[in-house]
């Protein structure tokens, strides 16, 4: 019996340790994925931000259009939205139209958004 007990003399220190190496592993773990969840949470926020400002730049710019006419870049171009949305400036691009103005057919309208 008392042999038994020798044996067994500083075992429980290799517990202790690889209790230890697992909690590390396991605290580096759930580091590592708060982490990764808070960068990926701030590329959609500026994403969507950039998206949202976009769309209020095609809403204005089609309210342009309906104001104005065909009097608004007639021959296409390129014009800022007038400050920002949201700290972000757009620009809108509108090809020139391919036949005459009373004539002008559908034309693809592209918005920019960038810091």
């Amino acid at each position: 019996m008392l042999t038994h007990i020798n044996n067994q003399k500083g075992s429980a220190i290799w517990v202790t340790l690889g209790v230890a190496i697992v909690c590390a592993i396991a605290a580096y773990g759930a580091l590592f994925t708060a982490q990764s969840v808070a960068r990926r949470t701030q590329f959609y926020q500026e994403r969507t931000k950039a998206r949202y400002a976009a769309e209020a730049g095609y809403v204005w710019a089609t309210d342009q259009l309906w104001t104005l006419g065909p009097r608004w870049l007639a021959g296409g171009g390129t014009i800022s939205v007038p400050g920002s949305v949201g700290g972000i400036a757009v620009n809108v691009t509108l090809p020139p139209c391919p036949q005459p103005a009373p004539n002008c057919g559908p034309r693809a309208m592209q918005v920019t958004a960038s810091n």
